[in-house]
């Protein structure tokens, strides 16, 4: 995969992990602040969503990529991509059955891909478990 990766400092990928506690102008700030333009990924949790429509906040700087809705239930993971620094052919989604975990692939030239896995970690639940069993498959198809 030939990907394009506008390079910070010293080739790092910075990411920003934020329960939003579903705030709009939370979200808004996120996506708009002048720092915020220095992170190639936020990972967001209980994401804001537009009233009227259901949906969650969209910016031209940023690809969103939600969990998937099961049973009509809003997603709690989500993660944004900086258009500006991981083009969309740097990443893919993999597919999780939960609308609480959100996992992408991400390959930047000359570099291992990294899994990032934004997860909504509900206590008493058997999801990170779970998704252990999930990934260790996964993992070692990718070593």
């Amino acid at each position: 995969m030939n990907s394009t990766l506008n390079q910070t400092p010293k080739h790092r990928i910075a990411i920003l992990q934020y329960n939003i506690n579903k705030s709009g102008p939370t979200t808004y700030s996120l996506l708009s602040h002048p720092d915020s333009e220095k992170l190639a990924i936020l990972a967001i949790q209980e994401q804001h969503y537009l009233p009227r429509t259901k949906e969650p906040l969209t910016h031209q700087s940023w690809t969103i990529i939600e969990a998937p809705r099961y049973e009509n239930n809003q997603p709690r993971a989500a993660i944004y991509v900086n258009n500006r620094i991981l083009s969309a052919d740097a990443y893919q989604s993999i597919h999780y059955p939960s609308s609480d975990i959100i996992i992408i692939e991400i390959k930047v030239e000359n570099n291992y891909p990294m899994l990032l896995v934004n997860i909504y970690n509900t206590k008493g639940t058997s999801l990170v478990n779970d998704l252990a069993e999930f990934l260790e498959p996964h993992l070692r198809l990718h070593r």
